[in-house]
C-alpha cells in the first residue's frame, strides 16, 4: 500500500518525505516495509497535528491525560494573572481551552466524559 501511494505521488510530481513517513499497525508485521529501498519506521505512537496517536484501546484516555498535564503547566504560567479577582468561571474557561481543543473527535465513553467534566 505504501509503494502504491509513493507511485501515485510520483505520477503528479510529488515525493514522499521518507524521513517523516512512519507506519502503525494493529497486527504484528512479519517483515518490514520499504519504499524506494528504504525501510519505513514502525511506531507504536506518533504526534500528528499536535495530538498523540496510539494504536491501543486507551488512546483517547492517554491523550486526555496528556492534555490535562499540558493545561496545568500552561495554567501555572498564568498563575500571577489568575490570582487576581477573575471569576472562577473564566479561569475554568482558560483551562478548558487547553484540554478540550478537538475533544469532539475523541470517543465519548463515560469515563472520558467524567474526566473532562463536559457540560451538556
Amino acid at each position: 500500500m505504501l509503494n502504491e501511494l509513493d507511485f501515485a505521488c510520483s505520477k503528479v510530481g510529488l515525493r514522499m518525505n521518507l524521513s517523516k513517513t512512519k507506519f502503525m499497525t494493529n497486527i504484528v508485521p512479519n517483515n518490514h516495509f520499504t519504499i524506494q529501498n528504504k525501510v519505513v519506521e514502525l511506531v507504536e505512537k506518533y504526534m500528528y497535528l499536535g495530538q498523540k496517536i496510539r494504536i491501543s484501546s486507551d488512546n483517547h484516555t492517554c491523550e486526555i491525560q496528556r492534555r490535562i498535564t499540558l493545561a496545568w503547566a500552561a495554567f501555572g504560567k498564568l498563575r500571577d494573572t489568575l490570582r487576581t479577582n477573575i471569576p472562577i468561571s473564566l479561569k475554568r474557561e482558560v483551562f478548558d481551552q487547553y484540554v478540550l481543543a478537538g475533544h469532539d473527535l475523541w470517543g465519548n465513553c463515560d469515563s472520558n466524559q467524567a474526566r473532562l467534566r463536559l457540560r451538556n
